[in-house]
């Protein structure tokens, strides 16, 4: 997943090579085909890691919405590019 994601934030979904994110990885690109049915497929997985871990790792509070909103705006752009 980190391979993909370095790779993915240096090239974007259409510049991306599976043999590429293989090769961070030290895995061959059967092997990745062998988790995803697709490029976009593992785009999708990269992507819901990405969420999962900026929406569960900041905790909600009710009380004060807006740096809630804060936060997870600055966790978020950890991953721009």
């Amino acid at each position: 997943m980190d391979g993909a994601l370095a790779e993915f934030a240096e090239h974007g979904i259409g510049g991306t090579r599976v043999e590429r994110i293989a090769a961070r990885a030290g895995v061959s690109a059967r092997l990745v085909y062998s988790f995803y049915d697709d490029k976009e497929g593992l785009y999708e997985a990269v992507y819901d890691a990405i969420v999962e871990q900026v929406v569960f790792g900041i905790p909600i509070d009710a009380d004060d919405l807006p740096e809630y909103a804060g936060q997870l705006y600055d966790s978020g752009r950890r991953y721009r590019t």
